[in-house]
């Protein structure tokens, strides 16, 4: 059937006189093929995708021209004797073509810009495994190619400098030196045929320790200088520019290579004469249009770019709403900058003793939070011998008791960044059950590290919190999350409702994440000191379900438990507890002959003092084996 797209493009641009955009050819086809792509299957959901396929193929086999500047497909062999006014075409209802946004699109969605991210993060966002072992640069994933971006290149190839990094709004890239502008995915990149994501960091490590990636948004390609190949060196317009927004994309913009190395790349107005166009404006001159559109990016409001280019308020704003058109600039409301010396410091620590939290001290100086953490840490460590033992004592006592801190620094009458200092030893010396509650960034913390199936004792030692803590933390919020899943809350509304992060909603959803530590086992049935019968957890779930009559996949993804581990509980039900279980369950029960049943019960008996492993052993069995059937169906 996807074939049949080939055929249909080619009737689309016979009937529009050999050339039209991609959106005419679409409305075409829907107009003349809409009863065969509802009945089509999978192809009703993606034609539309397909059709940039189709347009692939054709230029491939050179019945297409390569797409040229304005964007129109033009067939290669069709010239028309007389250029004829065009037809008409009939109205056509938008709203009845079906979406056709994928799974894929809709994971995109979730990256949030500024945040960090390893490249396995990426990979589970984007439900993908790919990027397990991943290590090169670019990854092409459906419509998409992702970059991800060392700025700080310290290994050269030859002769070869890559020079990766940000001038204003623009990104400067140079390809992998085995590629040029004829290599499929650089020709793809060039004739915007798919989305570009951009995941970049200044460092590769630090310390030692490898470094994640912040992610920087959309990038749209404007040009690559002809003068370049392996590597091609292409230049970019990142659409989410935003130096004001986040610390760690304020650091990435402002990063420069060597000046050497820079001295390599032409300017970008001698590469394409696009990337400075800007829209016209008559009665104002090119270069203070120019102007006004950086002083814009570096966060000046009207009012202080009307002092510096010396024009009216209505004046600045009609350039601002002409140029708004053509960029996305970022919303005053989240402007930050860096922290200076001297005085901003000095807001801050004053700030401080007024009691307001790091958040708010940002918000009020629209200083990065980053910095202001900083900022606090220094005055702290600076200013030594603060307080006494017996001060120590009186925090430590009141913060055991949950006391607010605001409290125990007007009860005590001290600074609240020293009851600050003391939490913060108090976390380091003493387990969590001491301290005062533990914050949802370290829950998050906790989870994602289950996720990247980290030990026990490795969160324990990142997060200083005891093992006992660390478990009960995932069981509770396991069990949150999949209360909510069940009551069909999608994985926004959880996010929102428990502020966990959507990769690990996702984890537990997928049952990435189980309730029970790595230590349980479903054959540890028994207590073998006690001998006493010691039903695992999760039955109890199961008994509740039962009664509500869920479905069998709904007790697995509650639970997080495999099929058998789910009937065997059912089983139990049957045979210990007589509940009523429903023939939609099939237990598929093993038939033990009542010979045999009797003599295992006899040997049991028998021999008291015997191991389950054994008395396993007398019948030929394993030891998980022996212990289910002891479960379900011994009534000793």
């Amino acid at each position: 059937m996807k074939e049949k797209l080939l055929n249909w493009v080619v009737e689309a641009l016979e009937n529009n006189y050999g050339e039209a955009s991609v959106l005419d050819i679409s409305k075409h086809i829907w107009q003349k093929h809409s009863q065969d792509l509802e009945n089509s299957g999978n192809l009703f959901y993606t034609w539309q995708y397909d059709v940039r396929w189709a347009g692939v193929e054709l230029r491939k086999k050179g019945i297409l021209k390569p797409a040229d500047e304005k964007k129109l497909w033009v067939l290669d062999k069709y010239i028309p004797k007389v250029k004829e006014k065009r037809e008409k075409q009939p109205n056509i209802n938008l709203d009845n073509i079906p979406k056709t946004e994928s799974d894929f699109d809709k994971s995109v969605e979730d990256f949030n810009l500024g945040q960090l991210y390893s490249r396995k993060e990426v990979g589970r966002v984007l439900n993908t495994d790919r990027l397990d072992n991943h290590r090169e640069g670019l990854l092409s994933i459906e419509n998409y190619i992702i970059l991800f971006n060392t700025l700080n290149k310290k290994t050269h190839q030859g002769n070869i400098i890559y020079n990766d990094y940000f001038e204003k709004e623009f990104f400067r890239w140079d390809s992998q030196n085995r590629q040029h502008p004829e290599t499929t995915t650089i020709k793809k990149i060039i004739n915007n045929e798919c989305n570009i994501l951009l995941f970049a960091r200044i460092e590769e490590k630090i310390d030692g320790k490898t470094q994640p990636f912040v992610f920087c948004g959309q990038l749209k390609f404007l040009a690559y200088d002809k003068k370049t190949s392996k590597p091609v060196h292409i230049i970019y317009r990142s659409l989410n520019y935003n130096p004001h927004l986040d610390r760690n994309l304020y650091d990435l913009y402002k990063w420069q290579p060597p000046s050497k190395s820079l001295s390599q790349n032409r300017p970008l107005h001698k590469i394409s004469k696009t990337l400075n166009i800007l829209p016209e404006i008559e009665g104002y001159k090119y270069g203070l249009i120019k102007r006004i559109k950086d002083l814009i990016f570096d966060g000046k409001s009207v009012k202080e770019i009307v002092d510096i280019v010396n024009l009216r308020p209505n004046e600045v704003k009609k350039i601002k709403i002409r140029l708004a058109k053509v960029y996305n600039f970022p919303k005053y409301s989240k402007l930050k900058k860096p922290l200076t010396d001297g005085a901003d410091k000095e807001k801050v620590i004053e700030l401080s003793k007024k009691k307001l939290d790091t958040e708010k001290i940002s918000g009020k100086l629209n200083i990065f939070e980053e910095d202001v953490k900083i900022a606090l840490k220094e005055f702290v460590e600076s200013d030594k011998s603060r307080y006494s033992n017996e001060t120590f004592n009186e925090i430590h006592k009141m913060l055991k008791k949950k006391v607010n801190k605001s409290k125990i620094a007007k009860n005590l009458n001290i600074d609240i960044l020293i009851v600050n200092e003391v939490e913060q030893k108090i976390s380091k010396y003493f387990n969590s059950n001491n301290n005062p509650e533990i914050q949802l960034q370290t829950i998050n913390q906790i989870l994602r590290l289950f996720l990247k199936k980290k030990k026990i004792n490795q969160i324990r030692k990142k997060t200083k919190i005891n093992q006992d803590k660390i478990i009960e933390i995932k069981d509770e919020k396991i069990k949150e999350v999949k209360d909510l899943l069940m009551e069909k809350h999608d994985i926004s509304q959880i996010h929102k409702k428990t502020g966990l992060g959507k990769d690990i909603i996702r984890g537990i959803e997928k049952n990435e994440l189980k309730r029970e530590s790595s230590s349980e086992k479903l054959s540890d049935i028994r207590n073998v000191d006690s001998k006493i019968l010691v039903l695992p957890d999760y039955f109890n779930d199961i008994r509740g379900m039962i009664l509500r009559d869920s479905s069998i996949d709904e007790m697995i993804m509650f639970t997080g438990k495999s099929l058998s581990s789910v009937r065997l509980a059912l089983r139990y039900f049957k045979h210990q507890e007589a509940m009523y279980i429903h023939p939609k369950y099939n237990l598929r029960e093993k038939k033990i002959s009542e010979e045999e049943s009797a003599l295992r019960t006899e040997m049991i008996v028998k021999y008291p003092n015997k191991s389950d492993k054994e008395l396993a052993e007398m019948f030929n069995l394993t030891t998980g084996s022996f212990r289910q059937w002891k479960l379900v169906y011994y009534n000793g």
